[in-house]
């Protein structure tokens, strides 16, 4: 029987995020996507539980298309980095329970904007085989200038990964 990732040190961690690293295919979408679902999961420290919750809309209509949630008793403990062993196994449970396949994916959380190139949005990705963007509330790696106002603005992110570009959204 294989360890569990709280029975994994750091470095076996690592290990296995280069392994994503690895399978991530970096590639441009030809066409916008009709069906997006958004991932994110949250816990309850006091039964340890985690719960997550995937929303699929149509871009066409922005209408919620299906959802779907599930619950997974005891994550392991998170540790600084490597936030997708404890999240990914909640949201990718919260993903199978749809109907409607969607044609991208946008997860709380980084991507490849990450130190090891291998954020919860990769794993989700390489799990799935569908694109997948991370969209993290905090800055961990790389550096890049401050965003203009309007709606689309981006800048590099430097990340040594030219296609990271942090982006405002409208308010």
């Amino acid at each position: 029987m294989a360890a569990s990732n709280d029975q994994l040190s750091n470095q076996e961690l690592l290990t296995q995020q280069r392994s994503i690293t690895e399978q991530v295919n970096l590639r441009p979408m030809h066409a916008l996507p009709q069906l997006v679902v958004g991932l994110d999961a949250a816990y309850d420290e006091d039964s340890s539980k985690a719960v997550a919750a995937a929303v699929v809309i149509d871009t066409a209509s922005f209408e919620i298309v299906e959802q779907a949630t599930a619950t997974v008793a005891n994550p392991v403990d998170y540790r600084p980095g490597f936030l997708a062993f404890r999240e990914a196994p909640v949201l990718l449970a919260a993903m199978a329970k749809l109907r409607h396949e969607p044609e991208l994916v946008v997860c709380d959380g980084h991507g490849i904007a990450h130190p090891a190139r291998a954020g919860l949005a990769c794993h989700v990705g390489v799990a799935l085989g569908v694109p997948t963007i991370g969209c993290a509330k905090n800055h961990l790696t790389g550096s890049f200038a401050d965003i203009g106002p309007e709606r689309g603005e981006s800048q590099p992110h430097g990340s040594h990964r030219p296609t990271v570009r942090p982006r405002r959204t409208p308010a």
